[in-house]
């Protein structure tokens, strides 16, 4: 009735199609796409004692450093496992991938020196960045990110590096109603445009308040008379290793919504 949504990644959406074999959905006709809403600014961190302070001297450590360093994820198949085994593609570097149940656990021990490094949201460690208790080497954005203009780009130091995108998107179940997918389609746009009582959340006009959430708008459009659906414009190949097996992962590395 249009009246249960979710709020996904592309880990349920996009990577799960290639990594499950008995999948108990089907992303692509179980679910109505209403309108993706945040792609969130990405970064590599690491321990302090990690002896690299820029992204280019961390993959030259890892290059001299086969399989001796392990970054932390919020588990298997979730698109932050994906940007470290671009990076070991990107870069030929041999690292050790460890799955966390979640991305607070994954960070924790990166904290504590459990694991070396961690690909994560940027406004889960800013807190850690602060204390320097952990470092940032790069925003993995092809331009630098405007809240932290002294954090280089992945770019600068490996051209060539796409990160899978991590996008926030609702859905609601399959066969919505047109009327009812352009009218919530609407809502969440018109409240991402306003004011939650003293914060600001108008990530589509105003770049520095991005900064404060760490992510880029990315909804679309409010009147999609003819539906709505995601559209991959851009993909991301990659082998991807989940034991002895090799799966290749295609990942939407935009987020857009398209109206027909």
């Amino acid at each position: 009735d249009g009246h249960t949504l979710v709020i996904t990644t592309p880990s349920s959406h996009i990577v799960a199609i290639y990594l499950t074999r008995k999948l108990p959905y089907n992303p692509r006709t179980d679910f109505t796409p209403i309108t993706a809403v945040a792609d969130p600014v990405t970064v590599v961190a690491a321990h302090p004692s990690v002896p690299a302070s820029s992204m280019r001297e961390f993959v030259d450590l890892l290059k001299k450093n086969p399989g001796k360093y392990a970054y932390g994820s919020p588990g298997v198949g979730s698109v932050f496992h994906l940007m470290g085994e671009l990076l070991t593609l990107s870069a030929n570097v041999d690292i050790i991938h460890v799955p966390y149940k979640g991305t607070a656990p994954a960070v924790a021990d990166t904290v504590s020196g459990q694991v070396q490094f961690v690909f994560s949201a940027v406004n889960n460690v800013i807190p850690q960045m602060q204390a320097k208790k952990l470092k940032v080497l790069a925003v993995l954005t092809p331009q630098r990110f405007s809240a932290m203009p002294d954090i280089p780009s992945v770019a600068e130091s490996l051209p060539g590096y796409e990160r899978p995108s991590s996008w926030y998107g609702f859905f609601g179940p399959a066969g919505m109603p047109r009327d009812i997918t352009t009218a919530i389609n609407a809502q969440i746009n018109r409240a991402i445009n306003t004011h939650i009582g003293d914060i600001h959340i108008n990530l589509a006009k105003a770049e520095r308040h991005n900064a404060s959430f760490g992510a880029h708008h990315c909804a679309r459009g409010e009147g999609a008379a003819r539906g709505i659906h995601f559209r991959n414009q851009t993909a991301t190949f990659a082998n991807f290793r989940m034991g002895d097996e090799i799966f290749i992962i295609r990942s939407i590395t935009r987020c857009e919504i398209s109206h027909h």
